[in-house]
């Protein structure tokens, strides 16, 4: 799954890097973007002791611009995101297990987002160009890292729990509502600076999980 996400990945980077060569009008931005982001829970189940986020992330991919009207444009691309989390909870990690009591979880989770994103301009200012952004993200789970599972009430007790398993309620896709303020520097027709401030919250998911809040600032070059 993780091979085939990467290669669609690059075909669709390919894609449109050719629709925009090929374009005499130049209607479509591609845009190379790097993504530093932070995450906070706004809401666990009762059998959840805590969530933490380790550290800042950063995601990155490409993303296309295509304009419907003078002040109105769509975005959309391919993003490559992962989130380092420590999980600690009441219950069992998987109906088969046979130890009730406290566990902790810790990894990193890889994802590939496909954001769907409409722009609406709400005013110029010299070369600067000021909208207000609203759409969705999808998720796609490709992976977990540094997997490790502890049976907290005694840790010396083994635990057959394969590395490669996803991560308890993270493990499914995911729609996230995303809102921003994103800005745009034209230096000329033919190039141009974004940095988009956004908030970004898991919507609706496949499983009752945690509720999580994600501050961003999408950076990238306009081609």
């Amino acid at each position: 799954m993780k091979n085939l996400l990467s290669y669609l990945t690059i075909f669709i980077s390919f894609l449109f890097i050719t629709v925009h060569t090929h374009s005499q009008l130049n209607t479509i931005k591609i845009t190379p973007v790097f993504t530093p982001n932070y995450s906070f829970v706004l809401y666990k189940p009762e059998s959840v002791i805590s969530i933490k986020f380790k550290r800042i992330e950063f995601k990155y991919g490409i993303i296309f611009y295509y304009p419907i009207t003078k002040k109105i444009n769509i975005n959309s691309g391919v993003l490559e995101s992962s989130k380092a989390i420590e999980e600690v909870y009441v219950g069992k990690p998987d109906p088969t297990y046979y130890y009730d009591g406290i566990y902790k979880q810790t990894g990193i989770w890889r994802y590939t987002e496909v954001p769907l994103i409409i722009d609406y301009k709400l005013f110029n200012y010299n070369h600067l160009q000021f909208y207000f952004s609203a759409g969705t993200i999808f998720d796609f789970h490709t992976g977990t890292t540094n997997y490790k599972i502890i049976f907290v009430n005694d840790p010396t007790k083994k635990l057959f729990w394969p590395e490669t398993n996803n991560f308890g309620s993270f493990n499914f896709r995911i729609i996230n509502l995303s809102l921003g303020l994103p800005v745009i520097y034209n230096f000329s027709d033919k190039f141009g600076i974004v940095a988009s401030p956004s908030v970004i919250y898991n919507l609706i998911d496949k499983k009752v999980s945690s509720k999580i809040l994600t501050v961003e600032c999408q950076i990238g070059f306009l081609f």
